[in-house]
């Protein structure tokens, strides 16, 4: 009888004693899984998290959940906060940010639209203008170091605007005596332009940079004559027409045609469009030239009589000294003007120092071949300050 109670009570130690074992194993194994984990082994500890789930139960110590935690961690994670970029045309940076859970790297970084650097989780993309006039775009990968996970990032950049195309001329229209002269456009556009029908019979255009040399040639016959040529851009979409004109010789005689300046007098600071300049007034009266073409020109000189020279083809005589001068036609056989103005810019001088200096003016009967110069007025004197 004593040793059948000897026995059980064996019998029943042992059931107690089993459950109590595995529990301190389960908390020994919850206790190196936890370490692992730390450490960033995540295989050691899952299999650790697996021995307490299926030794003591999925919820002892919240195993079941550190195990899909340690599972988490050794599936390979990659992602980028943008893997789709848009960019002006302008050069400029930008920057992505990199979350993973491995070592990762970039690569196909060789482009000739943008530049990328790294610093930690970080890349900066620097691009260049895009000097087209249609868009582009570009890419490269971030790609973990063990292959496992790559994200394409690709960059995308707008074209380059495309200026409207402008194009204007200094002079729309050239009229000329019979004796033929030359005249100088200026050009200012932001294409390439050309010139259409640049010669024939009354006139020959010549170009150097974006100034054009029109030379009209002198009309031998009684007819005035018309022409005209056109600038253009290269690709059409912008047109100036130059319109030439040229009196006929005069068949009748000139001799009694003549003219007289009866005062000169100047406004230094006056102003036109906006330009400074000298207000040049005349005097005069013209005799027998009804309808006759005719023209009113200063010259323009140092004090001691030498003929300042035009660097810019703007105001100048053709033989390049500076002038400006104004055309005209009397309505009468003998016409009275009060106060006939020409203008002449102060930058169209090219004077470059402070001095004293002079002009005259003249009056032309350009009926005639070679025009006839009539009358000549006194110096008229000034001084220039830079």
């Amino acid at each position: 009888m004593q040793k059948f109670i000897s026995i059980c009570a064996c019998i029943i130690c042992v059931i107690f004693a089993m459950p109590m074992r595995a529990d301190e194993d389960c908390d020994l194994a919850l206790r190196d899984a936890k370490n692992a984990y730390s450490a960033g082994e995540y295989a050691k500890a899952k299999k650790l998290y697996d021995y307490v789930v299926a030794i003591c139960g999925s919820s002892y110590g919240n195993a079941s959940s550190w195990s899909q935690k340690c599972q988490d961690e050794l599936n390979p994670k990659l992602s980028v906060s943008r893997s789709s970029i848009s960019v002006s045309a302008n050069s400029g940076t930008t920057s992505i940010t990199v979350t993973s859970n491995r070592t990762w790297k970039l690569t196909n970084t060789s482009s000739s639209l943008y530049t990328v650097s790294r610093s930690g989780d970080n890349i900066s993309i620097s691009y260049s203008a895009n000097p087209n006039t249609t868009s582009r775009s570009d890419y490269f990968d971030v790609v973990t170091t063990d292959g496992a996970k790559s994200v394409r990032v690709y960059i995308n950049q707008e074209a380059k605007a495309i200026s409207t195309p402008f194009l204007s001329v200094s002079k729309t229209s050239i009229s000329a005596p019979s004796y033929g002269t030359t005249e100088y456009i200026t050009v200012t556009s932001n294409t390439a332009w050309e010139i259409q029908y640049p010669s024939a019979t009354m006139y020959s255009v010549t170009r150097d940079d974006n100034i054009l040399t029109v030379t009209i040639n002198a009309n031998t016959s009684t007819e005035s004559r018309d022409d005209y040529f056109y600038v253009k851009t290269t690709d059409g979409t912008k047109v100036q027409k130059i319109s030439l004109s040229q009196y006929g010789r005069s068949s009748s005689s000139s001799s009694t045609a003549s003219a007289k300046i009866n005062k000169v007098w100047v406004d230094y600071n006056a102003y036109e469009d906006g330009i400074k300049g000298m207000r040049i007034h005349i005097d005069m009266n013209a005799y027998n030239l009804k309808s006759k073409p005719c023209r009113a020109s200063a010259y323009f000189y140092t004090e001691s009589g030498t003929a300042l020279v035009d660097t810019n083809g703007n105001y100048r005589t053709q033989d390049g000294h500076v002038s400006c001068g104004e055309d005209f036609s009397p309505r009468y056989d003998n016409s009275h003007y009060e106060d006939f103005t020409l203008f002449m810019p102060i930058t169209e001088l090219h004077i470059t120092y402070k001095g004293s200096f002079k002009f005259s003016v003249s009056l032309w009967n350009q009926s005639v071949y070679p025009s006839d110069e009539m009358v000549s007025s006194d110096w008229v004197y000034f001084t220039y300050t830079p």
